[in-house]
């Protein structure tokens, strides 16, 4: 009886070592974001039993002894379905209250959609284009969450 309890105790505890995590927070640097001011993402849409949501965040730098460049970011964000269609959406956010602060940069995050609903599940692109000042964005990041 001991022996079964302990397996069962075993298997329960690997199983949950393998789950999915609930949410990824992937970051891409300036420097590899397409054509400086492009930053693209695959998100896994493809249970339909759990919602999702998605955040940003992104640091905003200046130069020394300069003002920070935009009070505002204003973002092109690219949704691409599994079977290519797409649509998009404009997003201006505005950048009034940092999660962090330094004396050349700016840290910044943002809840974007608090709930995704999407007719066509699968795996989808998010391309997201900084149209204002992309020079000072250090980076662009996106929080995906499975709730």
């Amino acid at each position: 009886m001991k022996a079964a309890l302990k397996s069962v105790v075993v298997a329960l505890a690997l199983l949950s070592g393998c789950a999915r995590p609930s949410s990824i927070e992937p970051f891409i640097p300036r420097e590899k974001s397409e054509y400086g001011d492009t930053y693209s993402f695959n998100l896994d849409l493809a249970d339909s039993t759990v919602s999702y949501s998605l955040g940003l965040y992104t640091r905003i730098e200046r130069s020394p002894f300069q003002e920070y460049p935009m009070d505002s970011l204003n973002l092109g964000i690219r949704w691409i379905s599994p079977s290519d269609s797409s649509f998009l959406d404009n997003v201006i956010l505005r950048l009034v209250d940092p999660i962090d602060s330094a004396y050349a940069s700016k840290d910044y995050m943002f809840s974007y959609r608090d709930t995704i609903a999407v007719a066509e599940h699968g795996e989808w692109r998010v391309r997201i284009q900084v149209r204002n000042n992309p020079e000072s964005v250090r980076g662009l990041g996106i929080i995906f969450t499975r709730k």
